[in-house]
């Protein structure tokens, strides 16, 4: 790989992905544009999804999940991480264990609430990438009083 502050460059066949915490941050300054020019009910959705406000209906957005489950949104975010997320090959996805550089053993998918799509993006791909070794306990992101953050881990 050649990189430099204006350009990487990588040798044939290989692929490069925004899904570390990118995402999240492209969620938050597109919703934080949207805030600046006086939107109060929006429901972003950039690979993570975060909500300002209620919905047009009074109640928090209702966002589905891959799993076919559902969770409640309002003034926060929310971030799914899942090695069917991306695939490079059947036995290949895009959760990298980073004591082996190869793809994490997670099954599961991971769901994290939090104040921030970058904060939830970056606490999801953690637990997912760590084969389970990690924990919203362990990441200091489990429910806190008045802190927005909730974290669940559906089962694989």
């Amino acid at each position: 790989m050649d990189a430099t502050a204006e350009r990487v460059v990588l040798p044939p066949g290989t692929a490069l992905t925004l899904n570390g915490i990118a995402q999240g941050y492209v969620t938050d300054a597109i919703v934080g544009l949207l805030r600046s020019q006086g939107m109060r009910h929006v429901l972003a959705n950039l690979g993570e999804i975060a909500a300002l406000g209620l919905a047009g209906d009074g109640h928090a957005w209702r966002v589905g999940l891959p799993d076919g489950g559902e969770r409640a949104l309002s003034d926060g975010a929310l971030a799914v991480s899942m090695p069917d997320g991306t695939r490079f090959s059947p036995l290949c996805h895009h959760l990298f264990d980073p004591a082996t550089g190869r793809s994490a053993a997670s099954p599961c998918l991971v769901v994290v609430q939090a104040e921030t799509a970058t904060e939830a993006d970056a606490i999801s791909t953690a637990i997912a990438a760590s084969g389970g070794k990690l924990s919203a306990s362990t990441m200091g992101a489990g429910p806190r009083q008045g802190s927005g953050r909730s974290m669940l881990n559906a089962a694989p």
